[in-house]
């Protein structure tokens, strides 16, 4: 009877398309002051929400705490502060920094010709919230985009009217 339970959760997981469940391996606490922590999920005893803050304790009963005032994210998957590089239309790259950002997002780009190029920050409804346009010179551009007003969350960056190609910026 067991033999059959077995087989028949393994038919309905292969069919609901479950088979390929991978194991987190770390949990990671990024604190507003931009502050990483790292902790292997094997070497995690517990996690506990107590009041105003969620506490972290490992194997050998040292806990971590952090108010969550403090607290940007809890999460099983590393968002990289590393630049986000694009190609553009014009075969240049583009690079976009911190990323995650609080205040300020900084772009790099080669310019092939001088020329206008728009840069534009668009939420998940579709819509502009941002917008700034660089003349370029021909060569290294860089520029900063002042994104302190927007609301915490998830953004696309643009750099063109008919760009479609995209960076995720995490604010």
């Amino acid at each position: 009877m067991k033999y059959k339970q077995v087989t028949l959760v393994a038919v309905f997981l292969a069919i609901a398309g479950i088979t390929n469940i991978q194991a987190q391996s770390s949990l990671y606490v990024k604190t507003k002051d931009g502050t990483q922590s790292s902790f292997p999920v094997s070497n995690i005893h517990k996690l506990t929400f107590q009041t105003g803050s969620v506490v972290v304790t490992n194997k050998t009963g040292n806990p971590q705490s952090y108010a969550l005032s403090t607290v940007r994210y809890l999460s099983f998957t590393d968002y990289k502060t590393e630049a986000s590089v694009v190609k553009t239309q014009e075969g240049n790259s583009l690079t976009l920094y911190p990323n995650p950002a609080s205040n300020e997002l900084s772009i790099s780009y080669l310019a092939t010709q001088g020329g206008t190029m728009q840069f534009r920050i668009i939420d998940l409804q579709g819509q502009t919230v941002l917008e700034q346009t660089q003349q370029s010179t021909v060569g290294e551009n860089k520029t900063r985009l002042n994104i302190s007003t927007l609301p915490a969350g998830l953004y696309l960056f643009s750099n063109g009217i008919e760009s479609t190609e995209f960076i995720k910026v995490i604010k």
